[in-house]
């Protein structure tokens, strides 16, 4: 199996391609959007219950230590282990029963032994539970043929977190699993940053709105919808889709009116420099700060971001794949950002190409794969095609994410490693 040196994850091998006049690698396309000055700033107190979705503005810390009480990882017997001394086996008179739940005080007086059921309170007295299969039952007696450890299957208080400390750093977002653990904490509410307002702007004189009947030179309007779809998440509290004729005053005023509405402004098509292609015009002429217009990417090179009066504006291709990558590349992270994740970056992971695959040098692509199973080894291997078509949103719906192949590769070698980013 032919190997390469992985690439590095948080690199995508393109800095080479800043040589492409005017266009900035990805790389720094990331390093720009990362340095940006934005921050999410007000927050709201929120129910436990309905934190789902939401991001953390402050740390979640423990009530109690956890667990808050010695008790039973299994069920078993109670026993104090100086009671087993000399040869075995050893017989313990049985003398009580602890449950889980609130109970009256239960002790293990030496020479005995209480029945105890998994999450009881540990027996004043004891420290160590014998599990029930290594036990028998002899009338009121139990009967021990090997020597348990000492404080063998017991959950000790504070084993798992001391009192006060903390279980979830604020960025995280709130999942099932962040749900419970907060619970577990004694956490009847928590602190969260308040959800965002998007307005996204879809350019195009050509486009048509689903539902609509076409005419003659019109296309349906996919990045609208798409985009609406992936702002669906619970730290959005309005997303707002327009249609914009291809117009430098439209799109200007309403650039100006979205980022005095909104945290975020996102458009799609009128980014790259044809005779129609009038969002460049339009911030200037409303005295936007231009992060960075054009990365040396494939497919997506026309994707921009801007500055204007605080709020960010990204400015996506028209193309659905490129919308739709460059979306995933870099919106998704700025919106990530704004929203206050502490890891707003897509984690990336190493896989193995199936077959070889043809690159042309000069920009950094990422192309829709497919997962396939594993190799031999174990490692995952994906499928590739033929390099991006912008338009053809099937081959992106087919995918389960995007394999990185650098700016300088000519060919890519089945086996070779790729870096991988999950849609």
């Amino acid at each position: 199996m032919p190997m390469i040196e992985p690439v590095n994850p948080q690199m995508c091998g393109c800095d080479s391609a800043t040589t492409l006049s005017g266009l900035v690698s990805y790389d720094e396309a990331v390093r720009l959007l990362m340095s940006l000055e934005i921050a999410p700033s007000r927050t709201e107190t929120v129910p436990l219950g309905r934190a789902v979705g939401r991001v953390l503005a402050r740390p979640v810390l423990t009530e109690t230590p956890l667990p808050a009480f010695d008790n039973a990882a299994m069920d078993g017997y109670a026993i104090r282990h100086a009671d087993l001394t000399g040869p075995g086996p050893w017989l313990l008179r049985l003398g009580g029963r602890a449950v889980a739940g609130p109970a009256g005080p239960v002790s293990v007086k030496q020479g005995h032994t209480v029945r105890i059921l998994t999450g009881a309170k540990l027996p004043d007295g004891a420290d160590t539970v014998v599990m029930q299969e290594a036990v028998q039952l002899s009338g009121k007696s139990v009967v021990l043929r090997e020597l348990p450890k000492p404080g063998a299957n017991i959950r000790f208080a504070g084993s798992e977190e001391t009192d006060g400390s903390v279980v979830l750093q604020a960025g995280k977002v709130m999942t099932a699993r962040q749900i419970a653990l907060a619970a577990m904490a004694g956490a009847a509410e928590v602190v969260v940053y308040r959800r965002l307002r998007v307005v996204v702007l879809s350019t195009g004189n050509e486009l048509c709105a689903t539902g609509t009947a076409l005419r003659p030179g019109q296309i349906r309007d996919a990045n609208g919808p798409m985009l609406k779809a992936e702002l669906a998440r619970a730290d959005i509290a309005s997303v707002e889709v327009i249609p914009v004729a291809d117009n430098c005053r439209d799109i200007a005023n309403h650039i100006a009116w979205a980022s005095k509405r909104a945290d975020l402004v996102v458009t799609s098509g009128g980014a790259s420099v044809g005779d129609e292609d009038h969002l460049t015009s339009a911030l200037r002429l409303l005295g936007a700060r231009t992060v960075f217009h054009g990365v040396a990417i494939k497919p997506g090179k026309p994707v921009m971001l801007a500055q204007l009066r605080g709020a960010p504006v990204i400015g996506l291709p028209g193309n659905p794949v490129a919308a739709h990558v460059t979306w995933a590349l870099l919106g998704r992270p700025l919106l990530n950002r704004l929203a206050g994740l502490a890891q707003p970056l897509s984690q990336r992971r190493l896989v193995v190409a199936r077959s070889d695959l043809h690159h042309k040098p000069g920009r950094c692509e990422f192309r829709p794969a497919k997962l396939s199973g594993l190799d031999e080894t174990g490692r995952e291997v994906v499928d590739a095609g033929e390099a991006t078509h912008s338009a053809r949103l099937t081959i992106l719906e087919q995918a389960d994410g995007l394999v990185i192949i650098p700016a300088e590769t000519e060919w890519v070698r089945g086996g070779d490693l790729l870096e991988f980013v999950p849609l």
